[in-house]
């Protein structure tokens, strides 16, 4: 029998499974395929850009540096936890997180291949897997965002949701449950959106609890369980931030500042959905179509299907902001949902390869293009930062946040994700008097002040842009400009030294 369609052991797909022999060609190949269609940005200083502040913070926070206090976002602490782990490796950390976040990925694959082989062919699932590999580039999954992540904890979560579905009323699909609790409990430290899919997950087993026949008695005190087990990784943190004194901060970052962020719709956003709903509709497509060829076994699980894209479809549109990676978490139902279509759908291997192309091009031949021109800017942008940014500090306004973890600079303000005092969105959501915070931080006159030339930068303050402009104009001689990308477009970095 071919190797790839050997049985699936449904009962080892929890745990020891992706160790046995008939495993170990997937892990392989998933793995294989992660690093190839990642390397063309595995050690880009300049790649991503959410990821640079993450990997900052982690390092900040290896140097004692207290997140939320010292260094500030609204990110869970557990995506920190990650970047620190990746920083301690040393280098800089950035070969580290994204050669983490690539190994995650594959081990995301290779859980969606152990769910779809329940049901179909073991090389089917790994098509699925490799299917989820290849768009994670066109949705910017293909550096080290949250998503890439929690992706892993969620897949988990639901293959051990679906292997305690014909057996909640047992000792061990009851132990299964609890084990999907925690790891969507994982999941929340690196995310909070992940709630809805979460609570989709918990609702199903408890649906699943009382089909099995529990009493409500039962179900309640189940749901009490899923609930402080779901809870607990996040109180684990607060705990933590509460004996070091910072338990207010910590609550304020994680419970409130996302609501008090405001955004109004523009026609930015429309192109914005626009284009996320374009890198997502040929994965979609496959679901549409898988789901029409599914099998009567996968019919009695369709409920749980369903559940979980919705939950994953709310998760997006829930920010308000409509960024391509925010659509991450959809990958991974869809890629399952597709299975049936990829098994036994006619046409299925020509729009497989039609739908694969332009996710290979960009991974293949697009991502090591822009590694290569990232790198010889990155020369250029380290060489125009003079060393005493170590100790007379940087402050980059508009720009990559790496610029603070490549030249070890002090941070003139805890508020060191540029996004956060240049957009008049974030406002009402830092806990601050922004306009005081940025007045401060340019009486302070740090040794260089980096701005840029970004026509795309619609939420900037109007009013804090001229603020600083005024102080580059008093205080401040232009060292360099250098033309480098910024996602799909490029933008010319303004690197500014103090006169004194």
């Amino acid at each position: 029998m071919d190797r790839l369609r050997a049985p699936f052991s449904f009962s080892a797909s929890i745990g020891r499974a992706a160790w046995q022999p008939r495993w170990i060609d997937a892990a392989l190949i998933l793995c294989g395929a992660a690093l190839i269609l990642r390397w063309g940005l595995i050690g880009d200083p300049l790649a991503g850009y959410d990821e640079q502040f993450y990997l900052l913070v982690g390092q900040r926070w290896l140097d004692g540096a207290l997140p939320y206090v010292d260094i500030w976002d609204r990110k869970p602490p557990g995506l920190f936890a990650l970047y620190a782990a990746a920083a301690a490796l040393g280098s800089g950390g950035v070969l580290a997180y994204q050669l983490l976040a690539t190994g995650v990925a594959a081990a995301t694959a290779l859980i969606i291949a152990a769910i779809v082989a329940r049901h179909e062919a073991r090389s089917v699932g790994i098509a699925c897997g490799l299917l989820y590999l290849l768009y994670l580039t066109p949705l910017r999954g293909d550096v080290g965002q949250a998503p890439v992540f929690y992706n892993a904890l969620i897949a988990a979560a639901a293959l051990a949701v679906f292997a305690a579905w014909p057996r909640l009323e047992t000792q061990r699909g009851h132990a299964l449950a609890v084990a999907a609790m925690l790891a969507c409990g994982a999941a929340l430290t690196i995310k909070t959106t992940v709630i809805f899919e979460s609570a989709a997950f918990g609702i199903a087993l408890l649906i699943g609890s009382r089909r099995a026949g529990l009493g409500w008695p039962a179900i309640a005190r189940r749901a009490g369980l899923f609930m402080a087990i779901g809870a607990t990784p996040f109180l684990l943190f607060a705990a933590w931030f509460a004996a070091h004194g910072a338990l207010d901060a910590f609550w304020f970052a994680n419970a409130r500042s996302a609501m008090l962020r405001r955004h109004d719709w523009a026609w930015a956003d429309a192109i914005q959905l626009g284009f996320l709903l374009a890198s997502l509709a040929p994965l979609a497509l496959l679901g549409m179509l898988g789901w029409r060829h599914r099998s009567v076994s996968q019919r009695a699980e369709q409920e749980l299907m369903l559940g979980w894209l919705a939950a994953a479809a709310i998760g997006v549109v829930s920010v308000g902001i409509y960024h391509e990676h925010y659509a991450l978490p959809m990958l991974v139902p869809l890629a399952i949902v597709a299975a049936p279509f990829i098994a036994r759908g006619p046409l299925r291997l020509s729009l497989l390869a039609l739908i694969a192309a332009a996710p290979l091009y960009a991974a293949l031949v697009e991502a090591p293009r822009q590694g290569a021109r990232d790198r010889a800017d990155w020369q250029a942008i380290a060489a125009a930062i003079p060393a005493r940014v170590r100790h007379e500090c940087m402050f980059v306004f508009a720009g990559p946040p790496i610029l603070y973890q490549a030249t070890d600079a002090c941070l003139v303000s805890r508020f060191a994700f540029p996004d956060h005092l240049a957009s008049a969105g974030e406002a009402g959501a830092l806990g601050i008097d922004p306009s005081a915070e940025l007045d401060r931080v340019l009486a302070a006159r740090p040794a260089v002040i980096v701005t840029d030339d970004d026509p795309y930068a619609l939420m900037r303050s109007a009013a804090a842009t001229a603020r600083v402009d005024a102080v580059l104009a008093r205080h401040y001689r232009l060292r360099a400009r250098i033309r480098t990308r910024f996602f799909e477009h490029d933008r010319t970095l303004l690197i500014w030294v103090h006169n004194g």
